[in-house]
């Protein structure tokens, strides 16, 4: 069995050890950057300059004078193709496809390309995380349909973070069983929440800058409100395995 996937499906349901060489963080930063530039143009312009000249991690700091709700939607958080591809060639992904070999990445909003979505949670903003949840939970809930022939592995990477205080909480093992969860109405959207009761284990993704976690497709994860004094950035995107590697 290939070794990522080897946690990935059996204990502890995820994967570390993976990560962005130095030169492809920046490359990688600098493409979140355009992005949220060229999307702010389309929006406010006269602020882009205002946001060019701030740290991908300070961004809080400046947030107050942006249009940060219609900046941040979660279609807008999806990147442009140019930065997938450039995110492609890094070294990450070589890490990856030595393990699994070629991989899609899948495109569930129908945004007509593969999708990697970044996501920017600002310093005591709980509203800027997600609680926990398992990712198939969203797939049944807005019927998404899985590829034929493909199964689907997360990746979740730290881009902007300080260890310890901002990042991912997994729950280890919780992909072995079912878990109760509701769908609520939030922000205008339908989202699964884990039942009050329910009580997994967590433990915090103590993730550097250029940190990789992959992580099974039934694993309950969630966002750490960040607590440090820096903007945490992320990006995660979904792996679509052929059947015969995932099995293997």
């Amino acid at each position: 069995m290939h070794s990522i996937l080897e946690s990935v499906k059996e204990s502890p349901g995820f994967t570390t050890g993976l990560r962005l060489s130095d030169d492809d963080l920046v490359l990688v930063k600098n493409a979140i950057s355009e992005h949220l530039a060229n999307h702010l143009a389309r929006i406010e312009p006269d602020k882009v300059p205002l946001l060019q000249t701030t740290a991908l991690d300070m961004y809080h700091t400046i947030a107050g004078q942006l249009p940060h709700d219609k900046l941040l939607t979660r279609q807008s958080r999806i990147l442009a193709q140019t930065a997938v591809d450039a995110i492609r060639t890094t070294s990450l992904f070589r890490q990856l496809e030595s393990q699994l070999g070629a991989f899609e990445i899948s495109d569930e909003e129908n945004v007509g390309r593969e999708s990697i979505s970044i996501r920017l949670v600002r310093p005591g903003f709980d509203t800027d995380v997600g609680s926990l949840h398992a990712d198939d939970w969203f797939w049944k809930l807005y019927d998404f349909p899985v590829p034929t022939g493909k199964r689907r592995v997360k990746i979740w990477i730290a881009i902007c973070c300080e260890q310890g205080k901002s990042g991912l909480i997994l729950c280890p093992n919780s992909h072995k069983r079912d878990w109760d969860y509701s769908v609520i109405e939030r922000a205008g959207m339908s989202k699964p929440l884990l039942s009050p009761d329910e009580n997994p284990d967590k433990q915090i993704f103590q993730s550097k800058p250029g940190d990789a976690v992959v992580f099974n497709y039934d694993l309950l994860h969630g966002g750490m409100v960040t607590r440090g004094e820096r903007t945490r950035v992320s990006m995660e995107f979904t792996m679509l395995i052929p059947e015969d590697v995932y099995q293997h």
